[in-house]
């Protein structure tokens, strides 16, 4: 995105605002494997997704390890917001801003999760730059998140200290993994093709 100088807020407009036009039904967004990264990849794609104005309080907290806190307000849909059916593909390796927009997907756009348990807290965790301390003995270098992320309660996942758990969940066994298929692929098409929620 730095690389060819490409804002987030009008990829995004670009992209939902060619689903729009093309009168796309469904989305598919795979997230597998995605560890996260900068923060705005999952705020700024919040008002392309929100399918009704809702009560939620606050997008998201922050405090800092200062202790300082901000608190960030929920965006105003966009006019191309996404009004079909969206899948969301995790695994354990989803997490940081990879859960954190997997999460914003479930609470706003009514998505539709299949896959692993994912490696963040949904209720919320340490993210951000680092402070980096050195062990004085073993010369260990450690990296503290700075940042405590939280978000407001939520009715949908009632769990504590658990990542995000999906709608449909998906185990492989070693035959698949031979074969090489595509379990959370073979779901999205089979709730697709049985027009499930």
């Amino acid at each position: 995105m730095e690389k060819h100088k490409i804002k987030v807020k009008s990829f995004y407009k670009d992209i939902f605002n060619q689903l729009k036009t093309n009168d796309i039904k469904t989305l598919v967004l795979d997230l597998r494997d995605n560890t996260g990264g900068r923060n705005e990849f999952a705020e700024d794609m919040v008002p392309f997704i929100l399918k009704s104005e809702n009560d939620t309080p606050y997008l998201k907290k922050t405090i800092s390890w200062e202790g300082k806190e901000k608190i960030y307000d929920m965006p105003k849909a966009s006019k191309d917001v996404f009004s079909g059916k969206i899948f969301v593909l995790v695994n354990g390796r989803t997490y940081s801003a990879g859960s954190m927009l997997t999460r914003y997907l479930r609470e706003f756009a009514q998505a539709t999760v299949i896959g692993e348990e994912t490696g963040t807290r949904y209720e919320g965790f340490a993210a951000g730059s680092k402070q980096f301390v050195t062990l004085s003995n073993s010369q260990l270098r450690i990296g503290i998140p700075r940042y405590h992320i939280t978000f407001p309660p939520s009715e949908k996942q009632t769990t504590s200290n658990r990542g995000l758990i999906p709608d449909y969940t998906v185990e492989y066994k070693i035959e698949d993994l031979i074969k090489e298929r595509d379990l959370h692929l073979e779901k999205v098409h089979e709730l697709i093709d049985s027009n499930a929620p």
